[in-house]
């Protein structure tokens, strides 16, 4: 199996992103699943991986409030943001949803 650069996997979480921030629901969820197949043979790289699971978080959050009649249980969502921000170093996670928001995520750093 051969492994797959971190950075091409980065770029397609941004287009994930972005399907989530324009509201297409179907591509959202079809570049999820691609996402998720390409992670098991991705190389290792940690802010990745924080990214992916803030994804996650910002998918199934919006998947409930749009699929749910009384918008999905945002407690359990917000028990599961807290676990990702424990997890990880508060500071690095929100550098990498700013750079993300910009498209930039993760390109710089690899040398």
């Amino acid at each position: 199996m051969d492994v797959i650069p971190y950075d091409l996997v980065a770029t397609k979480m941004n287009f994930w992103y972005t399907a989530l921030k324009n509201n297409w629901p179907g591509r959202a969820e079809d570049t999820r699943k691609e996402v998720e197949r390409e992670l098991e043979r991705m190389e290792q790289n940690q802010d990745v991986v924080v990214y992916y699971n803030l994804l996650l978080f910002r998918h199934n959050l919006q998947f409930d409030y749009m699929y749910s009649d009384s918008g999905g249980n945002l407690a359990s969502r917000f028990e599961e943001f807290k676990k990702i921000r424990d997890q990880n170093n508060p500071k690095e996670c929100w550098n990498i949803i700013i750079n993300s928001s910009r498209g930039c995520i993760i390109s710089d750093k690899k040398n």
